[in-house]
């Protein structure tokens, strides 16, 4: 009973400090997390009712004296009970059980002796230790670059991915910066379930998106020039032009071309440029949409529903966290100012960039490791604390269990490593 009460307090912290790592939105990680979770509390089921049965099942056999292969494949002197009842050991057994004995005693005597004699330099070592794992574990951070090194620097991929790297054309390509999108009409959304793989998101329509107003025309013709002068943003090509601005071109053209096209003369209401008539606006542009084959311009039965427009950003693939993160904040913060002074209809448009997937599923990664071990310590405080009604050995046994974790991540730290994808 007393072995089984002791197994489940660790158990219940162990448990506990991996299903704590279930907080992670990334399906691997919570599903490994859970499966460890419920193989700790399973193997501690399977002590109770297999282990510790066939260990009174063993003794059992051992003091009646039977001997197979489940007990012992040699002769075994035990223990017996005399008819006093006290307990009879055989002298053989109880010599060599006395001279392990002393050994031991020995071992731990000497130990206690040196570690009580240099105690206060024992402690301040450790404190010394403490500090400088801290200091270190502050350290662990986001990897600096998505190039993962799966295999050593002399090994014929590693040698061609250098190669490869140091071509002109992957230079120019470093250099055109990520793909990114913008779009409106979509609010930006997970539908699926994230804890099943199968399982995929729907587009998430907003339903407030309105482009036919003339501000609302008007702003968008302006966006593109606007977002391409930030340090941030490049145009996918030289000659890029958003779709809005490429329809308002066309719209000249049309307007002055003496064999216009019949969409054109059908729908757009003889307009020469944007901002069309709002009662021709999305008839007109799904008309030049079509007849040029343009997908970023989406509709559902006659109307507009989605607008997507392409653009770079300057950081490439291969950048580290720490650009990544400050050119989503600079992006973001650009829009979020832009969207304050976009008209109703046009103002909830955002960025998506698989730059900025990396970027924040690295970052839930070490908000995981933060948060779950901020639980799994808070929970392992609860359990001694109701287990052993003692505030000073809870105490001392959380201060123990956190230098465990910072020596171990001060120890990854120094070989190198790193928390990401």
């Amino acid at each position: 009973p007393d072995a089984a009460y002791a197994m489940l307090l660790t158990t219940v912290t162990t448990a506990a400090a991996f299903f704590a790592t279930t907080i992670c939105p990334i399906n691997a990680l919570y599903c490994f997390a859970a499966f460890c979770g419920l193989l700790i509390v399973f193997d501690y089921i399977m002590n109770i009712f297999i282990v510790f049965p066939a260990l009174c099942l063993y003794d059992k056999w051992l003091l009646e004296g039977r001997r197979n292969c489940c007990i012992t494949f040699r002769k075994k002197y035990i223990t017996r009970e005399d008819e006093s009842g006290d307990l009879e050991i055989n002298s053989e057994d109880a010599d060599e059980s006395e001279e392990k004995k002393s050994l031991i005693h020995r071992i731990l005597g000497g130990f206690y002796y040196y570690l009580h004699k240099f105690r206060w330099f024992s402690m301040a070592t450790i404190i010394a230790v403490f500090v400088v794992c801290s200091i270190v574990t502050s350290q662990f951070g986001l990897p600096d670059t998505s190039d993962v090194a799966l295999v050593p620097d002399d090994q014929h991929f590693k040698q061609n991915e250098r190669w490869v790297n140091n071509l002109l054309s992957s230079s120019l390509q470093a250099r055109a910066g990520s793909e990114a999108f913008i779009l409106w009409g979509i609010t930006p959304a997970d539908t699926g379930n994230w804890k099943d793989p199968y399982s995929f998101t729907t587009l998430k329509l907003d339903q407030s998106f309105n482009p036919k107003s003339m501000a609302a025309q008007s702003f968008l013709v302006d966006f593109c020039d606007r977002w391409f002068d930030t340090d941030f943003a490049l145009r996918p090509s030289s000659d890029y032009q958003c779709p809005i601005n490429v329809f308002d071109e066309w719209l000249q053209q049309q307007s002055q071309s003496d064999l216009p096209d019949e969409g054109y003369t059908q729908h757009c209401g003889a307009a020469t440029s944007v901002p069309v008539a709002e009662d021709n606006f999305d008839a007109c542009i799904i008309a030049w949409s079509q007849s040029i084959g343009e997908r970023s311009i989406l509709q559902e039965n006659g109307v507009v529903r989605i607008i997507v427009t392409s653009t770079n950003f300057a950081a490439p693939w291969f950048s580290s966290m720490e650009v990544l993160g400050k050119e989503w904040r600079d992006s973001e913060k650009w829009l979020e100012t832009d969207r304050l002074h976009a008209p109703e209809g046009v103002n909830r448009m955002y960025h998506t960039s698989s730059n900025f997937w990396r970027y924040d599923t690295n970052e839930r990664l070490l908000q995981t490791a933060y948060g779950a071990g901020a639980i799994a310590l808070s929970f392992a405080a609860v359990i001694l604390l109701v287990s052993s009604r003692s505030f000073t050995l809870t105490l001392f046994s959380v201060l123990s269990i956190g230098y465990v974790l910072i020596a171990t991540i001060a120890c990854l730290v120094g070989l190198g490593w790193s928390l990401g994808l």
